[in-house]
């Protein structure tokens, strides 16, 4: 399973740094495969396996999520064999 993007919120109560106001897919917008770890590892407690996602099948995701709409919308969800990619980013053409 591939997560792409984040939602970033603009208040007083977010700060770089803090915990309060920031969602957890944020905290691992370095990491060369985005939040998966955290979102696999959740989902893992949950019961549910996931394979680790490598670099290239992230940037695969990505790309692929350039044409998709953002979850929880329909087409924000697209499954490709053993690839499930989720669009967390707000990637919709408004015209």
């Amino acid at each position: 399973m591939q997560s792409r993007g984040e939602k970033r919120f603009n208040s007083p109560l977010t700060e770089m740094g803090e915990m309060i106001g920031n969602t957890h897919y944020n905290w691992d917008l370095d990491s060369p495969t985005g939040s998966n770890r955290r979102v696999t590892n959740f989902l893992s407690s949950q019961g549910y396996k996931f394979a680790t996602v490598s670099p290239t099948d992230y940037r695969k995701a990505q790309r692929i999520s350039l044409k998709m709409k953002t979850f929880p919308a329909k087409g924000g969800i697209k499954i490709l064999g053993k690839m499930i990619v989720v669009n967390l980013k707000n990637t919709d053409i408004v015209n």
